[in-house]
């Protein structure tokens, strides 16, 4: 199952091909660039945020939707836990009353 890496990886490079060689809107160091800044804007949001802000998710259900395969299992739990909240709780016994 690939994770979040992998999938942002193949977008980012499937963004860039299409950008630079097929529609030619980009020269290859304006893709670069550009991909480079998405990727660390990224980052630095989900650091910012404490939040997993996998935008890939909506990439792998229309895939799977296409493919008329079912998410798998862990995916499906992971992409809904994270959504929800990614910051670690602190068990019960010691959060104040």
């Amino acid at each position: 199952m690939p994770s979040f890496a992998a999938r942002s990886g193949f977008a980012g490079a499937a963004g860039y091909w299409l950008a630079v060689h097929v529609f030619r809107a980009l020269t290859p160091a304006e893709g670069k660039a550009l991909l480079t800044t998405l990727f660390l804007a990224h980052g630095a949001l989900a650091d910012a945020c404490a939040a997993a802000l996998d935008w890939t998710a909506p990439l792998a259900a229309l895939a799977h939707a296409v493919a008329r395969v079912p998410m798998p299992e862990g995916r499906a739990a992971a992409s809904a836990a994270a959504s929800v909240d990614s910051r670690p709780q602190l068990p019960e016994s010691k959060k104040k009353k």
